[in-house]
């Protein structure tokens, strides 16, 4: 967001952010803090959020990886319920190819690790139809697009 607004200050969209921790909702405030007007943080778990606001575009990364397939399921599905027509939902998820997955479960840092198959399946399974996998070059984190 931060980077967004720097390029753009006069940009008339606005962020709803949701995050558990009270730390990092303080640390992304004072980064963003000449963009405070166009961000509105909400400290709350992800699978207890209610809005009834709809969203242009729904974006998650660094969350859906710690979900078991029944959990990733039923927060797609509400997430689902608050996209407006034509919006699109965006997660992220590492792939089943990251090199430092071993790496990772040494120090304890256990995720789901999804193919893009998985994330097409758990993504009809939500009651989807419109799903394509993109991933970024190195192909260590897939992300599941859904209109």
């Amino acid at each position: 967001m931060l980077q967004f607004f720097e390029k753009n200050p006069d940009a008339s969209l606005h962020f709803d952010c949701i995050e558990q921790d009270q730390n990092a909702v303080n640390y992304a405030q004072e980064l963003c803090k000449n963009f405070l007007p166009n961000i509105t943080f909400h400290v709350k778990n992800a699978l207890r959020f209610q809005s009834t606001t709809k969203y242009d575009l729904i974006w998650s990364a660094g969350l859906f990886d710690y979900f078991d397939d029944k959990v990733f399921v039923h927060l797609l599905k509400k997430l689902g319920s608050m996209l407006e027509g034509g919006g699109e939902i965006v997660i992220g998820n590492f792939s089943t190819m990251n090199p430092s997955k071993s790496y990772m479960e040494v120090f304890e840092w256990h995720l789901h690790h999804r193919s893009p198959n998985t994330l097409k399946y758990l993504a009809k399974s939500a009651g989807f139809t419109n799903i394509t996998i993109g991933k970024e070059p190195e192909g260590v984190n897939l992300f599941l697009h859904i209109v």
